[in-house]
């Protein structure tokens, strides 16, 4: 938590919409075959490539260098609990410093800090509420949840993630008045394509901005399968503009 930004988006606000909270969906066979590709050429997990992806290009946008996302962790893994009966889900706090190299270094890097929010989601919701209320202490309002069953997309189709681009399609998914999060990256269930999606606090992140994002993941990853991308270098993919 001493990490984490004070704020991820900084000063930046606009007129918001109406509703203001606002989520979009994209659908992706062409980021399933990527994300699949990487994650076992990087040694790291499907998840961990979507979360790395996603800190790299809201880092580029905001111009933070650490990026904090909760997660929704299962954390089921305390032998006394094996037997409950109910849910057992607690926030998890995940803060990638985004390192210098390339997208494969940022991916490494958010596997190793995912795995330590994963371990240390389990604490006292009371003592861990007490701590996010002491004076200076960040807004920790984005989230990011991976609710898939399956480690990759077994049932996705065949073929080399660029020539499946032309198959992805992004939508409107909701709005509403009220919501707690600034910011929630989720995928879908779908075992055929990667479902993401986005809400946003159009205060801060426009509808339009929300779904350049998503396409810019797509991007990104689709572009990492064939050559090491530079973290400093993303700009020149042209990727992220309409999210500025």
């Amino acid at each position: 938590m001493d990490r984490a930004p004070a704020t991820l988006f900084g000063e930046r606000k606009q007129e918001p919409e109406r509703p203001r909270f606002v989520k979009v969906g994209m659908e992706s066979a062409a980021l399933a075959a990527a994300a699949e590709i990487l994650a076992a050429r990087w040694a790291v997990s499907t998840t961990s490539v979507l979360v790395a992806a996603t800190a790299v290009l809201l880092g580029e946008m905001t111009g933070q260098r650490d990026i904090a996302l909760q997660f929704i962790v299962g954390n089921r893994h305390d032998p006394r609990m094996r037997a409950m009966v109910g849910t057992a889900v607690q926030d998890g706090l995940f803060v990638l410093a985004i390192p210098d190299g390339h997208v494969a270094d940022a991916a490494r890097a958010a596997h190793a800090s995912a795995m330590a929010a994963y371990r240390h989601a389990h604490y006292d919701p009371a003592e861990q509420r007490a701590l996010r209320d002491e004076p200076g202490r960040p807004d920790l309002s984005a989230y990011f949840n991976d609710v898939r069953s399956f480690p990759g997309w077994p049932n996705r189709p065949r073929g080399h993630p660029a020539e499946l681009t032309g198959r992805t399609r992004t939508f409107h998914a909701g709005a509403w008045d009220e919501v707690d999060a600034s910011f929630f990256l989720s995928t879908g269930p779908a075992t055929d394509t990667c479902q993401l999606y986005l809400l946003t606090d159009t205060a801060r992140l426009s509808r339009a901005a929300a779904e350049a994002m998503l396409r810019a993941i797509e991007t990104l990853l689709v572009t990492s399968v064939t050559r090491d991308v530079p973290l400093a270098g993303i700009g020149g993919l042209g990727i992220y503009e309409e999210t500025r």
